[in-house]
């Protein structure tokens, strides 16, 4: 848990009180830490760290009589924690009270002020140590069959389109990364628009191929087993034609074991425009494809 004392510079410091804080000091250009030292025994009381009669010293260690609390060298010598880390609020010390918030996770861009921010990172996926991070699939990567197409174009114009007739489906897929939590939620968001309002588009998912190093392909007893669309398949658009709709597809092991880092994942879906809960007569539209794992 760190904040930082003072003007950068050595001293004794006042008595203060802070919860579950120790002292990181940056900015030295010292061959020696940064060692916050103390003249008590037990510095902790009440879950309160006192720092009375403390001193920070550039040596290899402390002063006779005094006692070692924190060595600020371990803290900076991969270059983990910076001040830009600390300005932005990505690293706090609530933030890396139990340990939650680490070097490995900033370097991999699991823990980031914007994801503090917008929520995706909270103090109980902290707690938890799950933290929820993300990939893009580029949607002109698609395989497109059965009267779906791929264009480009200015607006509403590019996309996966799956057009109001038959059975157009497309696939993509992707690879779970080395970070992934093994057995981790895996969602897929894509965000689609038709240029109409008011209405739904049956979205189906088709098939689903997992496949992990060492092991033959892993199967459910049905072909979509493991593929999901949360809320149910009948997508609906709002009022305002074009407008943009994330719909979320839930990934899992098709056999119901868990999925690991490394485990390919290859999907389809299809529009179902037979159906009764496919009102839509346009084409609806995908422009985007994320995977968010933990």
């Amino acid at each position: 848990m760190i904040a930082a004392f003072g003007e950068g510079e050595r001293g004794f410091m006042n008595k203060m009180r802070i919860f579950f804080v120790v002292v990181l000091l940056l900015g030295s250009s010292s061959v020696h830490a940064d060692l916050l030292c103390i003249k008590r025994n037990n510095p902790v009381k009440n879950g309160k760290v006192t720092l009375k009669n403390a001193l920070v010293v550039q040596a290899a260690a402390c002063p006779n009589k005094y006692k070692l609390l924190a060595d600020t060298d371990s803290f900076l010598k991969d270059g983990s924690v910076t001040r830009s880390k600390i300005a932005s609020s990505s690293v706090t010390s609530v933030k890396i009270q139990d340990g939650a918030v680490t070097s490995e996770k900033i370097q991999d861009g699991a823990v980031t002020s914007v994801k503090i921010q917008d929520g995706a990172v909270t103090s109980d996926k902290l707690a938890a140590g799950v933290i929820t991070k993300s990939i893009s699939i580029n949607p002109t990567g698609a395989a497109v069959l059965d009267g779906a197409t791929i264009t480009t174009g200015v607006s509403e114009f590019s996309g996966i389109n799956l057009p109001n007739t038959g059975v157009p489906n497309f696939s993509v897929g992707f690879t779970l990364p080395a970070n992934y939590t093994p057995g981790g939620a895996v969602k897929v968001y894509f965000l689609a628009l038709i240029n109409e309002a008011g209405c739904s588009v049956a979205f189906m998912p088709n098939s689903i191929a997992v496949l992990r190093e060492g092991d033959t392909p892993i199967q459910g007893a049905s072909v979509t087993d493991g593929l999901s669309v949360e809320g149910g398949t009948a997508v609906s658009f709002p009022a305002t034609a074009k407008t943009g709709v994330k719909i979320q597809v839930n990934i899992a092991a098709p056999d119901g074991t868990q999925l690991l880092p490394g485990d390919s994942v290859m999907f389809n879906f299809y529009r179902r425009s037979a159906s009764s809960s496919d009102t839509c007569t346009g084409t609806m539209k995908i422009q985007g494809i994320e995977v968010q794992y933990e």
